[in-house]
């Protein structure tokens, strides 16, 4: 199994390598769209990407490579604060 994840931070990033690193699968780690657009897209399986990258949020880029991917999951990672409501 081929694995993209396209993230900027480099703490997330570590925390997969752990994760998924145990399963034996190929991951391949872009911290930009830019490095990502450079990939072989037609062999992956699974593509995450941050909501947040520099230059484009995760949303657009999934909707931008979907059509371009064999890609049987397309998720996208974003923080919790993402979502908290903040009481000022």
């Amino acid at each position: 199994m081929r694995i993209a994840i396209i993230e900027h931070e480099e703490q997330f990033i570590n925390e997969l390598i752990e994760s998924l690193n145990v399963q034996g699968w190929e991951i391949e780690f872009y911290k930009s769209s830019l490095d990502f657009s450079k990939a072989n897209l037609k062999s992956l399986n699974i593509v995450i990407a941050d909501q947040k990258l520099p230059g484009i949020t995760g949303w657009k880029l999934l909707n931008s490579i979907h059509e371009k991917t064999n890609a049987d999951l397309y998720l996208m990672s974003t923080s919790l604060e993402d979502f908290c409501i903040k009481n000022e």
